[in-house]
């Protein structure tokens, strides 16, 4: 049976592998599946830049909104 999980596991690992654009270090890996809210931040960091390296090469101001209560 431990041959049988260390195959599906090696299978499915060299699967994801596969469909990454670019892979990452062991670091990054370990990361994400021991400290998976770690990796949501992450995303969602890489998503802020992406949008303002967007945003500079188009020439867009980027303004924070400021929510009021009344």
């Amino acid at each position: 049976m431990a041959r049988f999980e260390a195959s599906i596991y090696g299978g499915w690992f060299g699967e994801r592998f596969a469909r990454e654009e670019r892979l990452q270090g062991p670091q990054h890996y370990v990361r994400q599946f021991l400290h998976p809210e770690q990796a949501e931040q992450d995303a969602e960091a890489m998503a802020d830049a992406e949008f303002e390296r967007i945003s500079r090469q188009f020439g867009i101001e980027v303004v924070e909104l400021e929510v009021r209560s009344s």
